[in-house]
């Protein structure tokens, strides 16, 4: 029988269900207890570019862990574990570049909404920029983190903060 992809073995409740000394009646997953040969091996595994994969062994119930290099993170299963029918579970993780955006662009007599503590941001982010009090806004107030060539930048803003007029004072009289 197969389950998510999972080829299950027979069936147990005991040791004695298995009919081989060589099997044991152990818990497969998704699978439930199922006979498992304890000896059968997992594959070994191959480190993903710009990562590593540390195996706490090959036989059954054993855990493969990935990691990424710094700069890049998981994309997928952080860990896999060896199936009794010798397979690892999920797919082999990948490790992806962070790209993400810094400081968002200062404009002069304007400000933006993030806080200021927050240096980095995430692809998509979205800002939105207004003029100081007494300045009109002119242009796109928006600032939008995009990836181009596998780094980020802003897009945006297209604006120019201009002082208000008052217009002409009025006459005095003396």
């Amino acid at each position: 029988a197969e389950f998510i992809g999972q080829k299950c073995l027979r069936k147990c409740s005991n040791d004695e269900d298995c009919k081989s000394k060589k099997k044991k009646c152990l818990c497969d997953g998704v699978c439930g207890m199922s006979c498992i040969k304890p000896e059968r091996e997992c594959a070994d595994l191959q480190s993903p570019p710009l990562g590593s994969v540390t195996l706490s062994g090959r036989l059954f119930g054993d855990t493969a862990t990935y990691t990424c290099d710094p700069g890049y993170h998981l994309v997928g299963l952080k860990e896999r574990t060896c199936r009794g029918d010798g397979e690892w579970t999920g797919a082999p993780a990948q490790c992806r570049h962070n790209v993400f955006c810094k400081e968002p662009p200062e404009m002069p007599h304007a400000r933006h909404n993030a806080l200021p503590q927050q240096t980095t941001f995430p692809l998509e982010t979205e800002l939105q920029y207004q003029c100081h009090l007494g300045y009109t806004t002119n242009g796109f107030p928006k600032a939008k983190c995009l990836a181009l060539d596998k780094s980020a930048s802003w897009f945006g803003p297209d604006i120019s903060c201009e002082p208000k007029s008052c217009g002409t004072p009025p006459q005095l009289s003396n």
